[in-house]
């Protein structure tokens, strides 16, 4: 397992963190197989439907036997960065993690938008990818924290974490269909 961390602009807390190798081969396609089974909407603002706003396919994985590990790894991987580059107190998970697909043939897409303002008091943001970028053309993860644009580099396996009110998008695929996985952490309200 590895992380780093990009360098921030002239703010005291970090903007974003990544880390690679928190997931086997398999482990990542057996989560990607789960993520192209994806069959519900994604919402946006209080839970409404705009294909204009974002365009996706869903899958929330349930906490079994089998995802345990899974489970384990990511809130490891999201414990661990945000104790070197972020210092929120977190208590765990906000919810399920979040199976995204998004395809070609359904304009897939996520426009700008932050995770937090939802019930779940969302303050850590983690996006992992799971599809080879061979794969698929488009659906870059973008982050726009301190109000510069940041592309995360295409690589199964690989793992952004972001404060949750850090704006993002994923820009439509053209061709083929990109899965990923999404996890949030939350904790007491920021003082």
């Amino acid at each position: 397992m590895s992380f780093y961390s990009i360098p921030t602009m002239q703010r005291s807390m970090e903007e974003w963190a990544y880390w690679e190798g928190a997931l086997s081969d398999k482990e990542i396609a057996m989560v990607k197989k789960m993520a192209s089974k994806g069959k519900g909407t994604g919402l946006v603002d209080q839970g409404t439907e705009d294909e204009r706003v974002r365009s996706t396919k869903l899958h929330w994985m349930e906490l079994t036997e089998n995802t345990i590990p899974i489970y384990d790894a990511i809130g490891h991987v999201a414990a661990s960065l945000n104790a070197q580059f972020f210092g929120l107190d977190l208590t765990g998970f906000s919810e399920k993690i979040q199976l995204c697909n998004y395809k070609a043939k359904e304009k897939g897409h996520y426009d700008w938008h932050k995770d937090s303002g939802h019930e779940a008091a969302r303050k850590l943001s983690l996006i992992m990818q799971l599809t080879d970028p061979s794969k698929y053309e488009g659906g870059d993860l973008i982050l726009s924290p301190s109000g510069h644009d940041i592309v995360v580099p295409k690589k199964a396996g690989y793992i952004a974490v972001f404060p949750s009110w850090t704006p993002h998008k994923v820009t439509p695929v053209t061709k083929g269909s990109r899965q990923s996985l999404v996890a949030w952490f939350t904790g007491p309200a920021l003082r």
